[in-house]
């Protein structure tokens, strides 16, 4: 048995633009590739200090509103 994929993506300023851009469609990605073969997908999203967040995404609706719960968040703060 094969175990989840696990995205971590930077959310600091420096992400902004086409970063950003490349980040999430990583996301959308792993969610897909995870549904198609039949595993967990999770994401760590970090930031600044104390900017840690976890989802677990699947294609179920709470799945999918996590999902577009980090697609509409723009990326911000310092890395530390």
């Amino acid at each position: 048995e094969r175990g989840p994929i696990v995205a971590v993506i930077d959310t600091s300023g420096s992400m902004h633009g086409l970063p950003e851009q490349v980040a999430k469609a990583v996301a959308l990605e792993a969610l897909r590739t995870a549904h198609a073969e039949k595993r967990r997908c999770l994401l760590f999203a970090h930031g600044g200090p104390g900017e840690v967040a976890e989802h677990e995404l699947d294609l179920s609706l709470e799945g999918i509103g996590r999902l577009l719960a980090f697609l509409g968040v723009s990326f911000g703060g310092g890395t530390d």
